[in-house]
């Protein structure tokens, strides 16, 4: 099986929760960090981190994606799902 066409596992739910939201809008990781929080960009690598590393955005971030209705402050503390 190729590896690289299977996504990595996330860590938390908020991390599942913002692959699932770029992955619904055909949006890169890239793309995410330029409309996240302009006119700042959110590297690309931060954004991947999240979603497969369980690292955890800074609290502004956290309110800006609860904010745009990605992600809720408590998904990163909760478990991603398995089934996900």
């Amino acid at each position: 099986m190729d590896q690289s066409s299977t996504p990595a596992p996330t860590q938390h739910r908020a991390g599942q929760k913002i692959r699932d939201y770029r992955t619904a809008r055909d949006m890169s990781a890239e793309e995410l960090g330029k409309r996240l929080d302009p006119p700042r960009t959110i590297p690309a690598q931060s954004i991947y981190n999240w979603e497969t590393r369980g690292k955890v955005a800074r609290a502004p971030l956290q309110r800006r994606l609860n904010l745009l209705g990605i992600c809720a402050p408590a998904d990163w503390l909760e478990p991603a799902k398995e089934n996900a």
